[in-house]
């Protein structure tokens, strides 16, 4: 019938974002330790040869990914 808890949606939504999180902090880590090894010296300069989230994150592209998102959920409804 289409209807479901909202706790559950709720944990599903967050669980989806946290193993998203981590999943592109490892592939932005093996992106930086690969261009390293092929003698990229900016990687380590910048900080991204670390698995800190934090220090992956570029605020410019976050903010158009956050814009898109939101443009998907409004097309979804």
């Amino acid at each position: 019938n289409g209807s479901r808890d909202f706790g559950l949606v709720i944990a599903e939504i967050l669980a989806v974002r946290v193993i998203l999180f981590l999943i592109l902090t490892c592939h932005e880590w093996a992106r930086a330790f690969t261009a390293s090894l092929l003698g990229d010296k900016a990687v380590k300069g910048r900080g991204r040869l670390s698995i800190n989230p934090l220090s992956h994150i570029d605020p410019i592209f976050y903010l158009i990914f956050k814009h898109k998102e939101l443009e998907v959920e409004e097309i979804l409804g």
